[in-house]
């Protein structure tokens, strides 16, 4: 799995603010669900060896 710096980034926001205080991270999970930054998050499946 290889994440890019923005990608990390928001991660370790999300993390900080969880840790924070959990009202704060509810009011955050909700902002953030909403916005148009959910348009970065992308996934990558690759199979190297089957059985």
């Amino acid at each position: 799995m290889r994440w890019t710096a923005r990608g990390l980034e928001a991660i370790l926001g999300v993390i900080l603010v969880r840790y924070t205080s959990e009202v704060r991270y509810q009011r955050f999970k909700q902002k953030i669900t909403k916005a148009e930054n959910l348009r970065f998050i992308k996934g990558e499946v690759k199979i190297m060896a089957t059985r």
